[in-house]
């Protein structure tokens, strides 16, 4: 009767952990934009105008252009980041940490 009791407890105990776990795991992505001259990465009816970034994924902003150009974050952005310039084929990544818009 005890051994009963005891592997019953184990496995309610298990089952608990196992399902918390489960919960608290959140799957990143990354976020990949290509963008050049005379493009527009982020106008409305752009196939990649509209993006949900949640904490832990990661943007990739790839230039492909002639020229210079670099990324950074809004003033008035959560969070704050800003690349060096980089020329054609150059890119920059930045994984998000916070919450925020825009």
């Amino acid at each position: 009767m005890v051994k009963k009791l005891l592997f019953s407890l184990l496995l309610m105990l298990s089952i608990h952990l196992v399902a918390q776990t489960t919960q608290t795991t959140q799957t990143t992505q990354t976020v990949t934009i290509d963008w050049g001259r005379n493009s527009t990465p982020s106008a409305t009816g752009d196939k990649k105008a509209s993006r949900t970034i949640e904490i832990g994924d990661t943007v990739i902003w790839n230039w492909y252009s002639s020229g210079s150009h670099n990324v950074d974050s809004a003033a008035s952005a959560t969070e704050s980041f800003e690349s060096s310039y980089f020329g054609n084929g150059g890119t920059f990544s930045y994984t998000f940490t916070s919450i925020g818009s825009k």
